[in-house]
């Protein structure tokens, strides 16, 4: 009976860290905040059927995903490369499309498990931003990233980071 309470508690402890990650990762969604500029007020407004005081607490949510997102722990990099497979969904977590504008580039159609990528270097590299960058090139793959977290998964996440960057640097 302590046996099949441990596995339960276990299980709802690992699920419940997940839905912690989730809803980081997708708060990162409410990046269309950053088109506002772009798009225009009244285009902006209207086409993601806002108010300016919807706008400014979409504003605010997205900081904070932003902010949570960099304060999480280490084990949000469990969490991202679970998305290894994942190569059919176009993530929104970087970046979202202008929805008026014509022209794509790349980083508009990351599928989920580059975005995750994307943001394992953003999370490594960037400690402490106000923003996820989609512009820095990632000279890493999974199978690299998986070797790398197992041999640094005992570290603290300051030592793992800082054994990232030696890592990118000697690429």
């Amino acid at each position: 009976m302590k046996l099949i309470l441990l596995i339960v508690s276990t299980i709802f402890v690992a699920s419940s860290c997940h839905s912690e990650y989730e809803e980081v990762i997708n708060g990162l969604s409410e990046n269309h905040v950053m088109l506002y500029e772009s798009m225009g007020k009244e285009d902006y407004l209207n086409y993601f059927n806002l108010t300016e005081a919807d706008y400014q607490i979409k504003v605010k949510e997205y900081a904070q995903a932003v902010e949570s997102f960099y304060n999480s722990d280490k084990e949000l990099l469990d969490y991202l490369l679970t998305f290894e497979s994942d190569t059919n969904t176009i993530s929104n977590w970087i970046s979202t499309p202008n929805p008026l504008s014509s022209s794509l580039n790349e980083g508009d159609l990351f599928s989920n498990s580059r975005a995750a990528l994307i943001l394992v270097d953003n999370f490594l590299l960037n400690e402490g931003s106000n923003h996820i960058s989609k512009n820095r090139k990632i000279d890493i793959s999974y199978p690299e990233l998986k070797e790398f977290y197992k041999k640094n998964k005992i570290e603290n996440l300051s030592q793992i980071r800082k054994n990232y960057k030696k890592l990118i640097r000697n690429k």
